[in-house]
């Protein structure tokens, strides 16, 4: 039996202001190419695990 689909929950207030001035210092701040490196790394981990899943992602290799 399925889950009932709980509500998107909204951020108000001090939250909010939080969120978006995060946002705006993660976008200046950038990902950094070690990062980018570790993610195709795990990546291309998992694709070598699970061939399978190639199909699903239409074969996109890193």
């Amino acid at each position: 039996m399925a889950l009932p689909i709980m509500a998107t929950p909204t951020l108000e207030g001090e939250e909010a202001l939080r969120f978006y001035e995060e946002m705006r210092e993660n976008e200046i701040k950038g990902v950094s190419d070690e990062e980018i490196r570790r993610g195709a790394e795990i990546y291309n981990a998992v694709m070598k695990r699970n061939p399978d899943m190639k199909g699903l992602f239409g074969g996109v290799g890193i």
